[in-house]
């Protein structure tokens, strides 16, 4: 079954992935080595903007998930940089990049 989510665009240079997800929806990055999870959008007050929530995971570990958080956000989980690029009522974009070891 494909994948219904939006891969952006990749820098190979630098080996960053770009996704838009829906909610529901889980991008598997960089060839399968880090999974991201959009479970949910919410619009907040003062100021109005939308918070996402979410997990990042990599096959054989637990995964760790986000709550309400803004546009900007990043995350370092097991040698990767997850970032939430923007949001929208349903839908958000994050970039995947593998850290220098």
């Amino acid at each position: 079954m494909p994948n219904d989510y939006q891969r952006l665009d990749t820098h190979e240079e630098v080996a960053v992935e770009r996704y838009s997800l829906n909610v529901g929806e889980t991008a598997n990055s960089l060839d399968g080595k880090i999974l991201i999870t959009l479970s949910g959008v919410e619009f907040v007050p003062n100021p109005f903007r939308h918070v996402v929530s979410g997990s990042v995971g990599v096959p054989g570990k637990e995964n760790t998930s986000f709550e309400s958080v803004d546009p900007g956000y990043r995350l370092v989980y097991e040698g990767y940089e997850v970032r939430v690029n923007s949001s929208r009522t349903s839908q958000a974009t994050f970039s995947v990049m593998k850290l220098d070891e």
